[in-house]
Formats: structure tokens, sequence, C-alpha cells
């Protein structure tokens, strides 16, 4: 007799019923982790023991420079993210994908971009955009 013919069906949930009892006793046995080591969903450190002393507090920053006050100040910030091409009866046209105030934006020659810049050229890899409002150029490339 095989062990595959030994097995009725009516011995199969007895089988089962010791087995879990079995692996049920284990598991009692296993080693516990004695306190959380840390949380993966929390960005904050581990406990600290008492062997250990506290860190000194940090300095308070320094004033910033005036030029980053400048930077914030000169408005919004545009970004090339990616460039998109496609065949027309017309020839190539290209799309810019911009980043601009936390928005995506596609635009194409000659289209404004947050009221504040136009697109004057589009290549492969570049994007040329005009501040409208004292005609300086900018130009941003892909990475």
């Amino acid at each position: 007799m095989t062990p595959a013919q030994a097995v009725t069906p009516a011995s199969a949930p007895l089988d089962l019923t010791r087995e879990v009892a079995r692996l049920a006793s284990r598991l009692e046995d296993a080693p516990r982790p004695r306190q959380p080591a840390r949380n993966p969903f929390t960005l904050s450190s581990r406990m600290e023991t008492s062997t250990t002393s506290k860190p000194a507090p940090l300095p308070p920053p320094a004033a910033t420079p005036a030029v980053v006050e400048r930077v914030a100040a000169a408005g919004p910030v545009v970004a090339l993210v990616g460039i998109g091409a496609e065949r027309t009866s017309y020839g190539r046209r290209r799309t810019a994908i911009l980043s601009a105030e936390g928005h995506v934006v596609l635009a194409h020659i000659g289209d404004e971009v947050l009221g504040r810049f136009q697109v004057r050229a589009i290549t492969d890899d570049a994007v040329d955009l005009i501040d409208l409002r004292d005609d300086t150029p900018l130009r941003l490339e892909l990475p």
C-alpha cells in the first residue's frame, strides 16, 4: 500500500488537526523580540536607550543671505521635464513638457506659460523661453 492510499478522507482532518497543534506548540516556544526596534512606516529615529546620552542641541540657523531672497522673489520656477514629437502633414511638431508651480504644462512654439513666459524654440534637448516682463531669454535643457 502506498502512502497516498493510506490516507483516507476520514483520517485527513485528524492529521491536519494534529499538525496544527504541533505547529502551534512550536510557535509558543519561538523567540520573540523584546521591544520593537523600529517602525518602517515612520520617519522618527529609534527609541533611545537609557545608556546613551542625548546630543547637544543644535545652534539656531544663521541668517540667510540676501541672494536667496532675491531668487525666491524672482517668481515662478519653470523646469523642462521632457520633449515630445509627432509627425504632422506640415512636418515634425515638438511639444515641450514643462513643470511650473507644481503643474505639468504642455507647450508648443508661441504658447505662453504662466502668463509670463513665451516658448520661442523647441529642439530635441532644449527649450528657449522669453520672459515677457523684461524680454530676458531663458534656455531650459534636459539633464
